[in-house]
């Protein structure tokens, strides 16, 4: 019970691969051939990090009154952490491209219409 609750930590990193999918897309402008190569390793890795640490954490899972987690004190929040972390700024970074890309729109279609 206590494994599988330690395995939602493969649903944080599941957003993370989808937030590299739209980095790669947005703003590094990959093919759908492209994506295809990598598209794989969007799924392999978030399952592999959450078993991981799933495994890792097995020595340190005790009963918490109402429910099952990990006992450690300091590691269990880490992996949360770190996805939130990295969905953070790889999303940062596609924002900041959307808002270039936009702002250039519009300095070039107000010209546009003044030119007119």
């Amino acid at each position: 019970r206590f494994f599988f609750i330690q395995l939602g930590t493969i649903s944080c990193y599941i957003n993370v691969s989808l937030d590299v999918y739209f980095y790669l897309t947005i703003k590094l402008g990959y093919t759908e051939r492209q994506l295809v190569k990598t598209s794989k390793w969007l799924f392999i890795c978030p399952i592999l990090i959450g078993l991981a640490f799933a495994c890792a954490g097995i020595p340190y899972y005790d009963n918490m009154l109402l429910w099952c987690n990990n006992a450690a004190s300091w590691w269990p929040d880490i992996p949360v952490a770190i996805a939130i972390i990295s969905a953070t700024v790889i999303m940062g970074l596609v924002c900041w491209k959307v808002h270039k890309v936009e702002t250039a729109s519009i300095r070039w279609g107000s010209e546009g219409v003044r030119a007119m």
